[in-house]
């Protein structure tokens, strides 16, 4: 009995922190509002982006030469797609680990 009750925690553990992961996961990207045109900022991160730099949608990413660190704004050329959005914002997400990704739809 006492077997089954530690094999029972042992699996319900296992079930919370996988839970609790994919949820910090989900947090981590950014709903892209549904019309554009749409800015892009990630925090600063020591993390190599440069394999989402090259994404065909991306016109310009910026990041200020200065100190203390500051955020990259991302521009997407004229005429991307929502779905355009969501592939960078998920190529950043993914490359910048722990550093903020944010979206929002640009004046204008």
């Amino acid at each position: 009995m006492r077997r089954r009750t530690v094999t029972g925690a042992l699996i319900a553990g296992v079930l919370v922190v996988g839970v609790h992961v994919v949820a910090d996961e989900a947090t981590r990207y950014p709903v892209v509002p549904e019309v554009g045109p749409w800015t892009i900022v990630v925090q600063p991160t020591d993390r190599d982006l440069d394999a989402c730099w090259a994404d065909p949608a991306i016109l310009l990413a910026v990041t200020p030469a200065i100190l203390p660190p500051a955020a990259t704004g991302v521009t997407l050329v004229d005429g991307a797609t929502r779905a355009d959005a969501q592939r960078v914002v998920g190529c950043l997400v993914a490359a910048a680990g722990p550093a903020e990704v944010d979206v929002r739809a640009a004046a204008g």
